[in-house]
């Protein structure tokens, strides 16, 4: 079954937030193949600290995430 790994910066979402990124991808798959394709699908969200990862060779903060 599918395994989503969710990259972004640390604090950008907040604890309300999380579990609401998992159902809705969740629910994505279950509408494409099915609710059992669902039940096995899992959804991690890794937090990076802020500053460490980059994007066309610039550093990405948490201070320039749209929306934030």
């Amino acid at each position: 079954m599918p395994f989503i790994e969710v990259k972004t910066i640390k604090n950008v979402f907040s604890a309300e937030e999380k579990p609401q990124i998992i159902k809705e991808i969740t629910d994505i798959f279950g509408r494409m193949r099915g609710d059992e394709f669902a039940e096995g699908t899992w959804v991690v969200i890794n937090e990076m600290g802020d500053g460490h990862w980059g994007e066309g060779g610039a550093v990405l903060l948490k201070e320039n995430v749209p929306g934030d």
